[in-house]
């Protein structure tokens, strides 16, 4: 792979440092995979707050635009292309980014969910079950 050391873009503030460049270079299979994983995270909190918040018609207008967007960039562009390419498979340190097991978090809640009931038969002062 060969790079130009002139920029495309001039937008950042300050020049980017050769040493960063050369290790996004030498690491560029990690980095695509992040930031796959940061396309479907992004559409990921756009949907959540366009569920919390669907009385906003206007945030949940552009929520949509924007999930819309994130969700193009992770399955047609060159991200998912080159990973498709490489045949990557996810890092030790990926793996860490997942979300704690589902039957994980349902043990939780049906945990607390008995809690509750434990505490509303207390409070009315009967054994009696739901």
């Amino acid at each position: 792979m060969s790079f130009s050391r002139e920029p495309l873009i001039n937008t950042l503030k300050r020049p980017t440092s050769w040493a960063w460049v050369e290790q996004v270079i030498a690491n560029l299979d990690a980095i695509l995979l992040d930031h796959s994983h940061c396309e479907r995270k992004a559409a990921g909190v756009g949907l959540n707050l366009m569920f919390c918040y669907p009385s906003y018609t206007r945030l949940v207008r552009r929520l949509t635009a924007i999930v819309r967007e994130e969700l193009e960039h992770f399955e047609l562009d060159v991200v998912t292309e080159r990973l498709e390419e490489l045949a990557i498979k996810e890092s030790e340190f990926l793996a860490t980014l997942h979300p704690e097991p589902l039957d994980s978090q349902l043990s939780s809640f049906a945990l607390e969910r008995g809690r509750w009931r434990d505490g509303e038969r207390r409070r009315r002062g009967d054994g009696e079950k739901d």
